[in-house]
């Protein structure tokens, strides 16, 4: 009997609980073509007297239930656009409940224009952890079209400027947007694995109500990605990354109802991440079952918290398998982290 074993080449993400604190358009300087922040995050629009408030509240209550080890987040806007003074009464919150436990990592999302050596470490001696960056793409054409304002060589070096400031860095990855081709999202995937960050996040570009996309794509002037080829592209992108032991933390946008009743067109499915995961897991397959073509095989073992992923969306991979020759009855499923083929 032949025994082959074999892993998933995702790399171990850390667990983590956040706390998502919404700062939308607070701190953009303009935007964003494809942008509707409310309705990509549920959340309305409020004032940073409001969000504070909200803040404080937030951790004060985690705290006396005794709850400890969060991260806090602040998302939706250009964090780094924001006032230093707000800067300033946002972080020594925060640091308040680092210090006591509450908290264990702080993070912000921000623009590659609007990060530099002065601000960074100002942002490191506040208490802050992780920077992401909404690079899109580091395609200048693509970066023109869609109206970010900064180049791809800017985006770059605003990668290398969160590490030396001693943050860990996150990097957003926006495919689809106007100029987009196969050979970019390539580009962006091996800049990506150059620059080396902590952790990727993937939200393929999708057409917003109230958008300048929308108006764009109603003129005949921007082409969404199909929701099939666009899985399929992502994929490589994902798949590349995670054997660069890069995590990829979110491939999709969330499933919010604000977001699910204004979507005009693009590669929206609420279990978009699953998909991508799903057609992953068959290929890793395909490449094993071929492997052993010359050998029957009598059973593959699989670990058991791939059971969701192993069949895809609606079992629309049971075909595929059946083709080459596996059968669901040949599938078990083991609480061991290792894939085996026994022929």
């Amino acid at each position: 009997m032949i025994y082959y074993i074999f892993y998933h080449p995702e790399p171990k993400k850390e667990k983590t609980s956040i706390i998502p604190i919404f700062i939308p358009f607070f701190g953009c300087p303009k935007r964003c073509i494809y942008c509707a922040q409310p309705l990509q995050t549920g959340n309305n629009i409020k004032s940073l007297d409001k969000t504070l408030k909200i803040l404080i509240e937030t951790l004060e209550n985690k705290r006396k239930k005794g709850q400890k080890g969060f991260e806090l987040a602040f998302f939706g806007g250009t964090f780094t656009g924001i006032s230093l003074e707000w800067i300033k009464k946002f972080l020594n919150i925060a640091r308040k409940f680092k210090h006591n436990g509450v908290l264990k990592k702080i993070r912000c999302s921000t623009r590659p224009d609007f990060v530099d050596k002065e601000k960074l470490n100002f942002l490191k001696d506040l208490g802050m952890d992780i920077v992401e960056l909404g690079i899109q793409t580091f395609d200048d054409h693509s970066l023109f079209l869609s109206k970010r304002g900064y180049t791809g060589s800017l985006a770059k070096d605003a990668c290398y400027l969160v590490k030396e400031a001693g943050l860990e860095l996150g990097i957003q990855l926006l495919p689809g947007l106007p100029g987009f081709s196969k050979a970019i999202w390539t580009e962006d995937i091996k800049k990506t694995i150059q620059i080396q960050p902590k952790f990727v996040r993937i939200y393929p570009c999708i057409v917003l109500k109230g958008t300048i996309l929308e108006k764009k794509y109603l003129a005949g002037e921007y082409k969404p990605l199909e929701l099939n080829n666009s899985v399929k592209l992502i994929s490589r992108g994902v798949l590349k990354l995670w054997r660069h032991n890069i995590p990829v933390i979110r491939i999709g946008l969330h499933n919010e109802k604000s977001l699910r009743e204004n979507i005009i067109a693009g590669p929206w499915d609420p279990g978009y991440g699953s998909m991508v995961r799903s057609y992953i897991l068959s290929k890793i397959i395909y490449t094993y079952l071929i492997f052993f073509n010359g050998n029957k095989i009598k059973k593959i073992l699989i670990p058991q918290r791939f059971s969701g992923e192993i069949w895809g969306k609606k079992g629309n991979y049971k075909k595929f398998y059946e083709k080459l020759g596996l059968k669901s009855e040949q599938i078990e499923f083991t609480k061991h982290e290792y894939f085996a083929i026994l022929c």
